[in-house]
């Protein structure tokens, strides 16, 4: 599992997100993401999206899954995913 934290200037949490897998397949899982309201429409969601990604590439994922709120939808489409 990966874990993405990001604090503000002050030291608190400003947003955070988590990838776990893959195991034995080659898809893992987007989870736990939330930007605290302050720091909403920022861009720190996708710097989240962006750091996880990566990582899961480096993991050799091939797919990943996420079950984003009504909310997350539009920063998952920007980034090019789909239903």
């Amino acid at each position: 599992m990966t874990r993405a934290l990001i604090l503000d200037k002050d030291g608190a949490f400003a947003a955070h997100g988590q990838v776990a897998g893959p195991a034995r397949a080659d898809s893992v899982v987007f989870d736990q993401m939330e930007t605290a309201p302050a720091h909403r429409r920022e861009g720190l969601g996708r710097v989240v999206m962006h750091t996880l990604i990566n990582a899961a590439i480096a993991a050799d994922a091939r797919a990943g899954v996420r079950a984003p709120t009504v909310e997350g939808q539009s920063l998952y489409k920007s980034l090019g995913w789909t239903t």
